[in-house]
């Protein structure tokens, strides 16, 4: 690896988590490289989403005065779509719409690159279109890196390398292989819409923005899949989330992004909008089922290469449980090369500290949601079903009350819902 000397960290992936704990590293002192495939770092990276909360307070208390977010995020809607039907349940908070905020829609690309600056004004060095081949573990303890067969010596390497990590897996370091089971597929594309359009199509002012997700009902087969739209300044950021394990041959993921897109409601939404980005990108389910060891002798494990993306089909959060892993994982490494020991005794504070934030405590929590969310009935079944009863209910045809119970059984036997089944399926509310 060109001009690169041994360090005391390597920290493997510029993405929020990566780039989060060498800023905290460098701020401490420890002598660190952040190496990135990307070149520049956050090309990468799948453009467009939103980060919540303010992990960031720990490395500067008013980082979003200096990061390139795009809007602060006053509302959210949930929102169920079938082929020609949509029902929209919209939050507004009037303490969304003041300082410091609640959230921010970035574009990953520019956020990105300014969290990396950021690290490297610190003290980090940078290095950037490099693909690191696995790390350097001799009798069980991690000893550096090794990119194109050469070795670099660290005291200790932090894996943040995305989502199937291929760090991890080419180490041999997985308990588990990962499968298709493990991830969904998400496509975005970024479409580009003049600002005042933006901000009188969504009835927003010059700062903020408003995030949109739905449960796609009404999709052929019991195909499991969401949308999203989220207002940036001069764009919106639109995208699927699809469930790989339930699309049936003959249906590709982008069939079920051509069908969002042209659905009515998100067509009025994105009306004239410009393509200017589409990628494609997994998605970690999330959860402690797929979680890999967090810690070892010598390396510790942070943001999606950790499995740490929480959903719970209201909440869904990944760029602050990466941002908070980082800088966790760099509080108990900086502390770890001071004193010398980076056992897997020492490291395993990392694990400790992250079960007492949100983080981890969210996982444990919601340990069971994917028995609700990701249960295909939620969105072939019950989806159409409550769109058309509320739009044959919301009708004005001056019919007497009784009409409502006649109606209910109507639409419930055209559904073919079966009441036990409903029944069982509706406790599984309770994960949520």
């Amino acid at each position: 690896m060109e001009d690169v000397s041994d360090y005391d960290v390597y920290v493997i992936g510029g993405g929020p988590a990566g780039s989060s704990a060498a800023w905290y590293l460098a701020d401490q002192g420890i002598n660190v490289a952040l190496i990135d495939r990307g070149k520049p770092i956050g090309s990468k990276n799948v453009s467009g989403g939103v980060l919540w909360g303010h992990d960031l307070k720990v490395l500067d208390e008013e980082w979003w005065k200096k990061a390139p977010i795009e809007r602060a995020i006053i509302s959210k809607k949930i929102g169920l779509l079938t082929e020609d039907k949509a029902m929209l349940f919209d939050w507004d908070f009037e303490e969304w719409g003041h300082e410091p905020y609640v959230g921010f829609s970035i574009l990953r690309a520019k956020f990105d690159r300014w969290l990396a600056k950021r690290a490297q004004e610190a003290g980090a060095d940078i290095y950037e279109g490099i693909a690191v081949d696995k790390l350097w573990i001799e009798k069980g303890e991690v000893k550096g890196i090794v990119q194109a067969g050469d070795k670099f010596k660290s005291k200790a390497v932090i894996v943040a390398d995305g989502a199937n990590s291929r760090i991890l897996i080419n180490s041999g370091l997985l308990t588990k292989p990962f499968s298709q089971n493990d991830f969904y597929l998400g496509i975005k594309e970024v479409l580009t819409l003049p600002e005042e359009t933006i901000e009188e199509r969504f009835g927003l002012n010059s700062e903020e923005g408003t995030a949109f997700e739905f449960i796609l009902g009404g999709l052929p087969k019991n195909i499991v899949a969401g949308g999203f739209l989220y207002t940036n300044k001069r764009s919106l950021s639109l995208g699927v989330v699809v469930d790989l394990d339930t699309l049936p041959l003959g249906i590709h993921s982008y069939d079920v992004f051509e069908y969002y897109k042209q659905h009515p409601k998100i067509k009025r939404l994105i009306k004239d909008a410009k393509e200017e980005e589409y990628a494609a990108h997994f998605v970690p389910k999330g959860g402690l089922h797929m979680m890999p060891p967090l810690f070892g002798n010598g390396y510790v494990v942070v943001g999606d290469a950790a499995a740490l993306c929480f959903s719970n089909g209201l909440v869904i959060n990944g760029n602050g449980p990466a941002i908070r892993s980082g800088i966790e994982a760099a509080k108990v490494v900086s502390e770890a090369i001071k004193i010398g020991d980076t056992s897997s005794k020492f490291l395993s504070k990392y694990a400790t500290s992250l079960k007492s934030t949100y983080v981890l405590e969210n996982l444990i929590r919601f340990k069971n949601v994917e028995k609700f969310k990701d249960n295909p009935r939620i969105y072939s079944t019950y989806t159409p079903f409550i769109l058309n009863f509320s739009e044959k209910l919301l009708r004005e045809e001056n019919k007497p009350r009784e009409h409502l119970v006649k109606l209910l059984k109507q639409e419930l036997k055209e559904a073919g819902i079966n009441s036990i089944k409903a029944a069982i399926d509706l406790s599984g509310v309770r994960y949520l």
